[in-house]
């Protein structure tokens, strides 16, 4: 998946990414999922809900936050 680096780390394998690819979209319409389940309070969020909505499949989203030091 594609991506963009993130200001202030050095790394090139930590990279921001909006989740969308051509290879996702295809496995969700050949699997044909009953519902897509996301877990991230990232971006990857609205490009699961982006791939829900085009395809009538239902999103359920939960949204974890850490309250401590994890």
């Amino acid at each position: 998946m594609l991506g963009f680096s993130l200001p202030f780390y050095n790394s090139p394998t930590l990279l921001l990414s909006l989740g969308l690819s051509a290879r996702v979209l295809w496995r969700l319409l050949t699997h044909r999922p009953d519902v897509i389940h996301v877990s991230s309070p990232g971006f990857l969020v609205f490009a699961a809900t982006l791939y829900a909505k085009l395809l009538g499949i239902p999103l359920a989203r939960a949204r974890l936050m850490c309250t401590r030091i994890c």
